[in-house]
């Protein structure tokens, strides 16, 4: 299913839901409707025997795309994301880079996805994140239910490059901000050669929901997983009718997956002491935390350079140099 991901197992309590299938994009906010992804969505069959999520909230009703994979990360069924079996970002300068994307629905700001701060006013998230201009970017704030904490931003514009809705493959898009944010970047990871030989280690972070069947959670949580053989990863889905394209790599654990309302959000690799670099965007699985199915991310290497394209010239350089504002 498509479902937005959120570190799974953490510690914050949950609320069950009526569905078993999550899009890792879009978390259902502060649970501020209280709403079941059954109120919030509209749900068919399709030809995989899966289901397919058309909309996460009544506000993003006019998308349809038609894939059939879990959002934010996307799912096969067609889900959002959340860490799960993460445990609680104590310090808010841990992972000074990592934002939470979000709309005002009355006072109420509904997260649905994340992102990574890649410059002073650019954030890279998924390109199968509803975003839409004037949305929140919220920097800063590690408990969402914290209002007072933290920075907010809105979304000036929103670039993505050549990507297929179905597959999910390019799945990326850089937002610009209306304001810039004096916060920590991350730098983009362009080492093609990661992923190659498996297991290597990455920690990844999100508010979305903490098991395939709870809501979103408004603590950040985190996990660390371990990325998986990308051949092997191809066999998994294929026996789902879902392609690995060159665009994707695969990578879980048994201490963590992403699921709906992680979407978006960053899968780093330390390189030094308390330093991070990008080396992936939580994009998509098959429901969450599932032994057989690792969960799916967009490969920073092999779209870093299409990402540059997509920067605002003044931030383009700090970029592709990997200097920090």
């Amino acid at each position: 299913m498509l479902a937005n991901h959120r570190v799974i197992n953490g510690k914050p309590s949950i609320l069950p839901i009526a569905l078993t299938i999550v899009a890792v994009c879009c978390t259902f906010g502060n649970v501020a409707a209280g709403q079941s992804l059954e109120k919030n969505s509209n749900i068919d069959n399709d030809s995989y025997g899966a289901l397919r999520l058309r909309t996460i909230h009544e506000r993003r009703s006019d998308s349809d795309t038609g894939t059939t994979k879990q959002y934010g990360r996307s799912t096969v069924q067609g889900s959002n994301g959340k860490i799960v079996t993460g445990s609680p970002v104590k310090d808010a300068r841990k992972y000074p880079w990592i934002v939470a994307l979000a709309y005002l629905d009355g006072e109420t700001r509904v997260q649905y996805c994340a992102g990574s701060l890649i410059g002073s006013k650019s954030v890279l998230t998924a390109a199968h994140c509803p975003v839409e201009i004037g949305d929140l970017v919220i920097a800063g704030r590690i408990d969402l239910s914290k209002s007072t904490v933290g920075l907010e931003v809105q979304v000036l514009s929103r670039k993505s490059g050549p990507f297929d809705a179905k597959t999910l493959d390019g799945d990326y898009a850089v937002l610009e901000l209306e304001k810039a944010l004096d916060l920590a970047t991350i730098d983009l990871d362009r080492d093609n050669t990661f992923d190659i030989d498996p297991p290597k280690k990455m920690i990844i972070a999100g508010w979305g929901r903490s098991s395939f069947v709870s809501n979103s959670v408004n603590k950040l949580l985190w996990a660390e997983i371990y990325t998986k053989d990308w051949k092997s990863c191809i066999g998994t889905y294929s026996q789902a009718s879902l392609a690995i394209t060159p665009t994707m790599f695969c990578g879980r654990s048994e201490a963590g997956d992403a699921c709906t309302g992680d979407s978006g959000g960053p899968a780093m690799r330390a390189v030094g002491n308390n330093r991070f670099t990008l080396v992936g965007i939580i994009s998509w699985g098959r429901s969450c935390g599932q032994k057989d199915f690792p969960g799916v991310y967009t490969r920073i290497s092999a779209i870093a350079s299409d990402v540059d394209k997509l920067l605002p010239v003044k931030q383009r350089a700090d970029v592709t140099e990997g200097r920090r504002p």
